[in-house]
């Protein structure tokens, strides 16, 4: 009678651990995505008092005192090129 061999691929062994990890990680970041685009949504909206669809709108990143969230915002259907906040009337490449 022979000897059995067994072969171990230490490699292959990690990467199928790993695969399950990442995809239940990855799967939260998107959920957790979701999560915030939605309170985006709902903050801008109330903050606007309803009259504008934060939908068209886009939110940059410079402060800006004149706005309610505290940041410019921008008309992305009418401005898609982000050239006026809606309160500080001014171009997101300014700063």
């Amino acid at each position: 009678m022979g000897a059995v061999k067994i072969e171990i691929n230490e490699k292959e062994l990690f990467k199928e651990g790993l695969k399950g990890s990442y995809k239940h990680s990855f799967a939260a970041i998107v959920k957790a995505k979701k999560e915030l685009d939605s309170l985006e949504y709902k903050i801008v909206w109330e903050a606007l008092g309803g009259k504008y669809s934060s939908l068209y709108h886009k939110i940059g990143v410079w402060d800006c005192v004149d706005s309610p969230i505290g940041v410019c915002m921008y008309d992305d259907i009418d401005d898609p090129a982000w050239d006026n906040c809606l309160y500080c009337d001014e171009p997101d490449e300014r700063k």
